[in-house]
């Protein structure tokens, strides 16, 4: 064939590679593609979408394909699937020691995924790569993309949305961990030294923007996992590879994670150590002639002592007189009314007393701030993870220097829920604790006795491995790590540095979150670490 003539069919294959792509798929392997594809858009927006894909995985398993070559998989893999099938078996079994049957039931329908999920990537394999993990990959970053990209016009156009609903449909801790996994999955690719450069400009360019998008939206959860599945896999790269390039790289991740922690250490000391004005003889009145109250209680936010410097009748005068609206002490209070203790915190935020010079010397946006909640001026401020971080160091005064207070507070009420856990854990069977459907009864019979009940939003602990614990005791921890670790060790996937960077995030963010109680999170670790076990790729 002349040349010319095979350079024009190479360039009439390249202008229609869907259409190509769609020739070398069989029936099956189109089936395995639209089931995955729609898997991966629904753990990251629709629990429906993904209950379906469930479905249709079930339906792979039974129906599609030729029944005596699914069984012959099946058989070659049975030891890896019985490692799988334990975590379910184990929540099946546990229902002879509970009471709640009908919870218990419940449960056991949730970890469907952990029973179903195996098994069809299991008769799916082998999976193609070229024609069906690749084009999941793309689909998988667009997905992600796109949520991004309506996040940001969201969070662009509209003043006063709340980062954490920015995507419908998506929970930010879950979009989180996946926008971390995502950034993990375009790092192995590029260390895969790809040929084609657009490719790895554009990949670079995504994996940049996914990680300014955590810290946009304030994602702390997924931006401390990221900081540990660098770290990890630093440690690791070095010790694998042992080259110049892998140094370098190293050193550059190690130094980023130092220079973000000594970040947060300025931010730290500025929001906790007092400003001179605190040094000086405090006045004692207002320019009316009024007496300020100054409390030596130590609650200090942006430097600045909350409860001195107060005068709060002229305060309340002040703002009631400028603004037309009403300041009470109910903080879930109607438009028309404002939180006095969220103006109290927000003059405090400012450096400005709690008088009225300080009210005056509020702008218009500040007003408006105020109307909005936000008690400081701090949490007003847009792509920056400023925010967050002071809010979270106001849960912390708050709960050691305040009584205890973690009453809408994320990260020190899901401490207390810990400790609620481990509490259920001492009244319970440390062997086989309490069962798959005792479990939730227990916890909130356990929150009912404590004297900060009110403050409590949920029972769950946050922590799965507490949770793993106070629903099956020594006997789930050891079925869990089991789970978690038999299969990978026997299929030698240690190496693999997407299964590594999977198990990293999980492993960490279980420490935080109940990972395996989420549906989308579940049907992420089965089907990642399922098509990595019944499949020999390397990554």
């Amino acid at each position: 064939m002349p040349p010319k003539l095979k350079q024009k069919q190479h360039e009439f294959r390249m202008k229609k590679p869907i259409k190509t792509l769609i020739h070398n798929l069989s029936f099956q392997d189109t089936y395995d593609l639209i089931t995955l594809s729609a898997a991966l858009c629904g753990l990251l927006y629709s629990y429906a979408l993904l209950s379906f894909s469930l479905v249709f995985l079930a339906v792979r398993v039974l129906f599609v394909g030729n029944m005596r070559e699914k069984w012959q998989k099946i058989s070659d893999n049975r030891c890896i699937l019985i490692a799988f099938l334990s975590f379910f078996a184990l929540h099946l079994i546990s229902l002879l020691w509970t009471n709640d049957l009908k919870t218990g039931w419940l449960e056991v329908n949730h970890k469907l995924p952990f029973l179903i999920v195996p098994v069809a990537l299991c008769v799916m394999s082998p999976v193609k790569k070229n024609e069906v993990l690749m084009p999941l990959f793309v689909f998988y970053l667009l997905l992600l993309f796109f949520g991004t990209m309506f996040a940001t016009f969201r969070y662009v156009f509209d003043a006063n949305a709340d980062v954490r609903t920015l995507i419908p449909f998506a929970n930010t801790i879950r979009f989180g961990i996946n926008i971390a996994f995502s950034v993990a999955l375009i790092c192995i690719y590029l260390f895969s030294k790809p040929k084609n450069k657009w490719a790895i400009c554009i990949f670079l360019l995504l994996g940049l923007w996914f990680i300014v998008f955590l810290f946009m939206i304030q994602a702390l959860t997924g931006i401390v996992i990221l900081c540990v599945l660098s770290f990890v896999m630093s440690v690791i790269m070095v010790f694998r590879r042992r080259t110049k390039t892998a140094y370098t790289l190293a050193t550059l991740l190690i130094m980023a994670l130092i220079i973000f922690i000594f970040a947060v250490r300025k931010e730290y000391k500025e929001y906790f150590t007092p400003k001179p004005l605190y040094t000086q003889p405090l006045k004692t009145h207002t320019h009316l002639g009024n007496p300020y109250v100054h409390l030596k209680d130590n609650y200090i936010e942006n430097g600045c002592y909350v409860n001195e410097y107060l005068c709060n009748d002229e305060m309340i005068k002040a703002f009631e007189r400028r603004t037309g609206l009403k300041l009470t002490d109910d903080c879930s209070q109607s438009p028309q009314e404002v939180c006095t203790e969220t103006l109290k915190r927000y003059l405090n935020s400012k450096g400005l007393k709690k008088d009225e010079a300080g009210v005056l010397a509020l702008t218009d946006e500040d007003i408006t701030n105020i109307r909005n909640g936000n008690a400081n001026y701090i949490y007003a401020k847009r792509f920056s993870l400023k925010p967050r971080l002071y809010q979270t160091f106001f849960e912390f005064e708050r709960y050691f220097d305040g009584n205890g207070s973690f009453k809408n507070s994320s990260l020190t009420q899901r401490w207390e829920l810990i400790l609620n856990g481990l509490r259920v854990i001492g009244h319970n069977n440390l062997l086989i604790g309490t069962g798959t459907g005792d479990n939730i009864n227990e916890l909130k019979a356990e929150i009912d006795r404590s004297p900060h009940r009110e403050s409590f939003n949920n029972h769950d602990p946050h922590n799965y491995y507490v949770y793993i614990f106070v629903q099956f005791g020594l006997l789930g921890l050891g079925v869990l790590l089991f789970f978690l670790f038999y299969p990978p060790t026997k299929k030698g996937l240690w190496r693999n540095n997407v299964f590594l960077s999977l198990f990293v995030i999980m492993i960490s963010g279980m420490l935080v979150e109940s990972l395996f109680n989420l549906f989308s999170m579940m049907m992420l670790y089965c089907i990642v670490c399922c098509i990595l076990l019944f499949n020999d790729y390397e990554f």
